[in-house]
């Protein structure tokens, strides 16, 4: 297939050619009743712990993957690391640590083992990945000069033809086409000496935009509820992409652009004056603590003299809403080549039921509600990781998908 190459600012980016868009190849209708998977998961082992060996502590724990032999790559943010256990969970080595150099870290952000064997770690400051051998050896660095359209954290995917591919988050640039702002792109990054990120498909993603509200800048992507794209990557090559209101997941192949859909009979549902109100408290929460991720001044220049209390009333009270809230709130794909597509539960907070489905359409029942797996290894292990401001001690957990998954 032909290429074109583009030069955005400093940016390069590889996009194949656009072809008009193909009817899709089939619809596979799911049932609309659920069948529920029967038996739990069983606990295999526990990562983190508030005191004990260096190893045991974690701090800043942004990503989690399995190798192939289910070893569990633990990656650190604030402690500028790859932790790696064994199936057991017995710590075996560890590797990186912070700086500039080959092989150092400032802000590592999110990992995979690739299809050749080697650990691929993005790093936002180093604006770059860091390339490992799997037993933590230096291999090397590639660098990519536009930060802003690098992996955000807890999103890097080996591709079966190697390298790594991420959907990233740019931001709205005031000269870009309305039809570009709810635009992204899935796209491959080679990780070779040579070579520039590839676009595999396009989803709907609304970037990020500025808006200044009177002297207090708002970095958002659009109104809240609004869907995502929530994608993932199917061993022979196919990505598997959920990005509107609807169940419908394409599996795509990016090489000859044929569609597959899976389709459920559960339509979206209206946002609710509740739904509206926590995530407006959740704001006012996050906007109001100094350690929140509020901006402070805007280009008026007013906002140095505003108090914290006005800055988050107005950050509050721009807040926009979709009218409903989409079906599908994550999708992610298992060591055996099967979709987990998670719905929203009881409001869009809460975790809903996931849909267990084959690569070839097959719905082989519904796991209740609960957290979606951060990984997935072989031997039906799957890991969770609990991090973040309200966790006093930050871990990850192994466990055993039920006997029917296996």
């Amino acid at each position: 297939m032909k290429t074109i190459v583009l030069a955005i600012g400093c940016m390069w980016i590889t996009f194949a050619p656009t072809l008009a868009a193909p009817a899709p190849q089939a619809v596979e209708r799911l049932p609309a009743e659920d069948r529920p998977i029967e038996g739990g998961f069983e606990d295999l082992f526990v990562v983190g712990k508030e005191t004990g060996e260096e190893h045991e502590m974690l701090f800043g724990l942004v990503d989690v993957t399995f190798g192939p032999d289910g070893e569990l790559y633990v990656l650190e943010e604030r402690n500028h690391r790859i932790l790696v256990y064994g199936p057991d969970g017995a710590f075996r080595r560890s590797f990186g640590r912070e700086g500039q150099g080959p092989g150092e870290f400032l802000l590592p952000m999110t990992l995979a083992i690739t299809a050749a064997g080697e650990v691929a770690v993005w790093d936002f400051q180093n604006r770059g990945y860091a390339v490992f051998s799997r037993d933590g050896d230096y291999v090397r660095n590639v660098r990519w000069e536009d930060w802003q359209s690098g992996p955000p954290r807890d999103s890097l995917h080996a591709w079966p033809g190697g390298g790594v591919v991420y959907l990233p988050q740019i931001l709205h640039e005031d000269a870009d086409a309305p039809e570009d702002i709810d635009r992204g792109a899935i796209l491959h990054e080679p990780l070779g000496a040579t070579g520039a990120p590839v676009e595999l498909h396009a989803v709907h993603h609304p970037r990020r935009r500025s808006r200044d509200l009177g002297g207090v800048l708002l970095l958002d992507s659009g109104p809240a509820f609004a869907p995502r794209a929530r994608w993932g990557v199917l061993s022979e090559g196919r990505l598997a992409v959920a990005d509107g209101v609807e169940y419908r997941v394409r599996l795509v192949e990016p090489e000859s652009g044929r569609v597959a859909l899976l389709e459920r009979p559960i339509p979206a549902r209206p946002t609710s004056e509740v739904e509206r109100e926590q995530h407006r408290e959740r704001t006012r929460e996050a906007h109001s603590n100094p350690a929140g991720a509020f901006v402070a001044g805007g280009s008026g220049g007013s906002g140095s003299d505003m108090s914290r209390s006005e800055r988050v009333r107005r950050i509050v009270d721009a807040i926009e809403f979709a009218d409903v809230i989409p079906v599908i709130r994550d999708l992610r794909i298992d060591a055996e080549d099967r979709l987990w597509i998670q719905r929203y539960g009881a409001t869009y907070f809460d975790d809903g039921p996931i849909d267990i489905v084959s690569a070839a359409g097959e719905y082989l029942g519904t796991l209740p509600p609960m957290r979606m797996p951060d990984a997935f290894g072989p031997q039906g292990m799957a890991a969770w990781m609990e991090n973040g401001r309200d966790v006093e001690v930050e871990r990850v957990i192994v466990r055993r998908l039920p006997e029917a998954l296996r």
